[in-house]
């Protein structure tokens, strides 16, 4: 990328920003982590790869995106505020890449699973399966560490010229015009790499949207054919379809909204042709590390939107802090009622509202 001194805002705002997305991240994913411990027991396999993809995400809030160029070298140009070394480049790189592979693969696996329990009828006893948790738990860290483990000793982790240590060769553009940029000193054979992390996500993509559309044409196709046995006059009913679409809406927009700017910016850097236009890298910048937070916002709506319509009376923090289990110290504490209750008094009936899918339902 060519530089000079008017891009020097620019630098510090790629180096800051991730810190803020970041720290939101970590604290939307530690929620999510400190609900699912409180009813860890009892949790179904969907609840058990959702754990999957918020640790995944925590990883990569804190590696990535909070640590950001405080782990790239220092002597790297057109990077603000580095205090790394290699060896912490390697570090951020092969921890980042290999949680996203493992976001990428437990996001796919969660969506082949909702469609296989509400099409085929599993229920715990299918997915308690060694086989079944091994395929939707072992399985996605097994594939990211057969791609990260290579890529640490063939010296593919390098500064991304963003804001993190990520496939890239070293000196960037190195490989297109070595007289202008430099001989590559490290992952020269960097860009086969990026093309197999951009198919391999692209494939993701595809695969999660595909069995969205196949989960609610398939709860669709089960309330029609209930429907024969209404009476006359009586409403059809509809709920099941309209909550499931929308949970599965939710998960693939969560995907597809933290994502699709990260695949924009990847494309540009790997056809090496054109450099990433300031604009889709500060939406890159901004957008990636609050996955974390957009994460929390589908696994807590459903529990929300139930304590909001059962306490209409209730300020909406009020109900915000009682779904989340959060005391602060400005809420009066005089009465019972004024203290919020946690969270596992939320649950009605055995239903996990902050599942894509209600476990009442899917039975």
């Amino acid at each position: 990328m060519a530089y000079d001194l008017n891009w020097t805002a620019v630098l510090k705002s790629w180096a800051i920003i991730p810190k803020v997305g970041g720290a939101f991240s970590i604290i939307g994913s530690c929620l999510i982590l400190r609900d699912i411990r409180k009813k860890w027991p009892k949790v179904p396999l969907t609840t058990e790869v959702i754990t999957n993809i918020t640790v995944a995400n925590l990883f990569i809030a804190f590696w990535e995106c909070f640590l950001s160029t405080w782990m790239v070298p220092k002597d790297t140009l057109y990077a603000y505020l580095t205090a790394g070394n290699t060896a912490t480049c390697d570090a951020q790189g092969f921890i980042a890449g290999t949680m996203f592979i493992v976001l990428e693969s437990s996001y796919t696996i969660l969506a082949i699973l909702y469609w296989i329990i509400v099409a085929r009828g599993w229920n715990e006893r299918h997915t308690q399966r060694r086989s079944v948790r091994f395929l939707c738990l072992g399985l996605p860290l097994i594939i990211a560490l057969a791609f990260s483990i290579p890529a640490l000793f063939l010296e593919w982790y390098n500064f991304d010229g963003a804001y993190t240590c990520g496939i890239e060769e070293y000196p960037i553009n190195c490989d297109v015009d070595p007289a202008t940029f430099g001989v590559c000193t490290r992952g020269p054979n960097a860009r086969t790499a990026q093309r197999m992390l951009c198919i391999f996500a692209f494939v993701c993509t595809v695969i999660i949207l595909i069995f969205m559309c196949l989960l609610v044409r398939n709860v669709r196709i089960q309330e029609a054919a209930s429907d024969r046995y209404l009476l006359k006059g009586q409403k059809k009913q509809r709920e099941m379809t309209q909550k499931t679409f929308w949970q599965g809406l939710r998960l693939f927009l969560v995907f597809f909204i933290t994502n699709l700017p990260r695949y924009i910016y990847f494309i540009y850097d790997l056809t090496r042709y054109y450099d990433p236009p300031t604009t889709i890298t500060f939406i890159y910048v901004i957008v990636w590390p609050l996955f974390g937070v957009f994460n929390s916002f589908a696994y807590f709506r459903p529990r929300y939107l139930s304590y909001r319509q059962k306490n209409p009376e209730k300020s909406m923090i009020h109900c915000l802090f009682s779904v989340l289990d959060i005391h602060p110290s400005f809420c009066s504490r005089k009465s019972d009622e004024s203290i919020p209750p946690i969270s596992s008094d939320l649950m009605d009936n055995g239903e996990d509202l902050s599942s894509p899918l209600f476990r009442g339902e899917v039975v």
